[in-house]
């Protein structure tokens, strides 16, 4: 996944500190939400079936873009960056023990090179802004 958890983390942390300090100058309330598990597509939807999102107004997500400089943020209505599906392979093989790996046909080596191949269709073919 390699986005940079604790940036995340860390960036809204600083931002919740910079708010308290302004809070007499706010109208309303800020609250900051930290979504569970947003790289498997579901968090959202976990927070929004808890009290968390009760009488709020707007939501804005916040997730690092490392090709923006420093101090430079993009906001837009929508969604913004990739999105998350899932899929199933069933690898049919038979292992065998380290020291005899020729008894076998070794699916683990099958899965790390779906992996990989997999990984290079998609990453070196299709813009991250592009379903695929």
């Amino acid at each position: 996944h390699a986005c940079g958890h604790d940036i995340h983390m860390a960036s809204i942390l600083a931002v919740a500190v910079q708010l308290k300090a302004l809070e007499t100058s706010l109208q309303g309330t800020v609250r900051i939400l930290f979504q569970p598990a947003e790289e498997l597509g579901y968090g959202a939807k976990v927070l929004a079936q808890t009290s968390a999102l009760n009488n709020v107004s707007a939501v804005l997500g916040f997730h690092n873009y490392p090709t923006l400089g420093i101090n430079q943020f993009a906001i837009k209505s929508g969604a913004m960056t990739s999105n998350v599906d899932h899929f199933e392979f069933k690898i049919l093989g038979k292992g065998a023990h380290a020291a005899k790996p020729e008894q076998g046909n070794d699916p683990v080596i099958v899965l790390g090179q779906l992996i990989t191949s997999l990984q290079s269709i998609v990453s070196r073919n299709i813009s991250a802004f592009d379903s695929a």
